[in-house]
């Protein structure tokens, strides 16, 4: 065997890939100039994203450098000027896995962006279609019966998430996107129009799709043709996930026992609701109304009120997850809890949800005199937490806390109540509460998560 003798550690290529990541645009195009086998190692990271907004340049690459490195080019972003799709035009750019294109009134660059699209068909796995017509003008065209083409898709569609923001298509052409997309597991839609409905249409049910990504107002109205068109659910039998976007107009009570029979009926695996922008009156209507034995649910913690916890005890033995997101993502331990109408319902929550394994409200502020000498009905189930405790407002407080915690789940010590006087025990309090949770794995009070030793 013959022994090579390195100069340097950076003489192995696989030191080389784990400090590429590390390296700005510029550092690895230095890099490449090496060697034949440095130029191996970054070539990829520097043609691996192109970004024709960020870069005006783009257009003006020469096509002989575009032959030479474009089977590199993984992600694509802002892509909508003909020039800049004239560049990607080249047979080596093959292996696209991520595009973003923005759809415009030209008809060479809707060309040029099909041929892509079918070119990289084997690899692509995310798509994103934009609108840069103005409404108006797409009113306009809505009326001339033009709408967005969709023969990018064909047999042999590797895509697994798409999203339609602002453009029009027609429900047969929608309907036969999904069935040339079997691998299609995620769908956002944001202001688009999928018109044209006819009975005699034959809608294909998509079973593979798990999440969808829509407004209330985009699955249920589409357009005012004579034929009333059926709710855009019906195309997902297996739906586990919705992501509800702000709608364009409150739904009436009717619209929502209208939307409660639809999904007993075609999506009756919907489990987990996201609300990403919606008030609590929204929140809890839905929750009361729409929705039948919820295992997760997310929405903003300034929503929290009381209306919105005794809306979701409506799924009282079927939740598992729970989530009230923050405004920032990483609330300090100084920052003051806002809702004051959330104060007793976190609580309440442990207190009366048996199943619940997930709970996350990191802009809450929890008073642990709250949970003393009540009884917690997750004790056996809750495996993470995330909340802020009063009387813990410094990373030090919070890190003595947690040794505690862990050193007692490791001894695997009961829970003592001691007396706080003067609040020089508060640490040990809120120990001794955290300790009634027997799985509790992974805990966050402020500073980052904590993953904890088990029983």
């Amino acid at each position: 065997m013959v022994l090579v003798k390195l100069a340097h550690s950076l003489d192995l290529p696989e030191i080389r890939n784990r400090i590429a990541g590390f390296l700005s645009k510029s550092d690895c195009i230095s890099c490449m100039q090496v060697s034949k086998d440095w130029f191996k190692d970054f070539a990829g990271l520097v043609w691996n994203l192109m970004s024709c907004h960020k870069d005006d340049s783009f257009s003006r690459i020469p096509s002989a450098v575009v032959f030479k490195y474009g089977h590199f080019i993984r992600h694509i972003k802002h892509l909508s000027q003909g020039n800049d799709i004239m560049v990607l035009q080249d047979a080596n750019v093959t292996k696209l896995k991520c595009l973003e294109f923005f759809v415009t009134d030209s008809r060479l660059s809707m060309a040029l962006f099909l041929d892509l699209a079918r070119r990289n068909r084997g690899t692509l796995t995310s798509l994103e279609l934009s609108s840069m017509t103005s409404r108006p003008e797409r009113h306009e065209k809505r009326e001339e019966g033009v709408y967005l083409p969709l023969g990018a898709f064909g047999l042999g569609s590797s895509l697994t998430e798409l999203s339609l923001c602002d453009v029009c298509v027609t429900r047969d052409a929608f309907s036969s996107m999904l069935q040339s997309c079997p691998s299609l597991q995620d769908l956002s839609l944001w202001k688009t129009m999928v018109v044209a409905y006819t009975p005699s249409l034959q809608l294909f049910r998509h079973h593979g799709l798990k999440s969808l990504s829509a407004s209330f107002s985009q699955v249920q109205l589409f357009d005012r043709m004579p034929s009333a068109s059926p709710s855009i659910l019906v195309h997902f039998p297996s739906l586990e996930t919705w992501k509800i976007k702000s709608s364009y107009f409150p739904p009436s009570s009717k619209d929502i026992m209208e939307l409660k029979v639809i999904l007993r009926l075609n999506c009756p695996r919907l489990k987990r609701v996201d609300f990403l922008d919606e008030n609590a009156e929204f929140i809890t209507e839905f929750c009361d109304n729409a929705f039948d034995r919820l295992e997760s649910c997310s929405f903003r913690y300034k929503e929290m009120s009381p209306t919105v916890m005794l809306s979701l005890l409506e799924h009282q033995t079927s939740l598992t997850s729970i989530v009230m997101t923050a405004f920032y993502d990483t609330p300090s331990l100084i920052m003051g809890d806002n809702v004051a109408k959330a104060k007793k319902t976190i609580v309440f929550l442990l207190r009366s949800v048996p199943h619940l394994q997930y709970l996350s409200a990191k802009e809450h502020r929890m008073d642990v005199s709250l949970m003393e000498g009540h009884e917690l009905a997750c004790c056996d189930t809750l495996k993470e937490l995330r909340v802020r405790f009063s009387g813990l407002r410094t990373a030090a407080a919070v890190d003595n806390c947690l040794r505690k915690l862990s050193a007692g789940k490791t001894a695997g010590a009961s829970p003592t109540v001691r007396s706080d006087e003067g609040g020089e025990l508060i640490g040990e309090h809120i120990c001794c509460q955290l300790m009634r949770f027997k799985k509790l794995k992974t805990i966050w009070l402020g500073t980052k998560d904590y993953y904890l030793p088990t029983q």
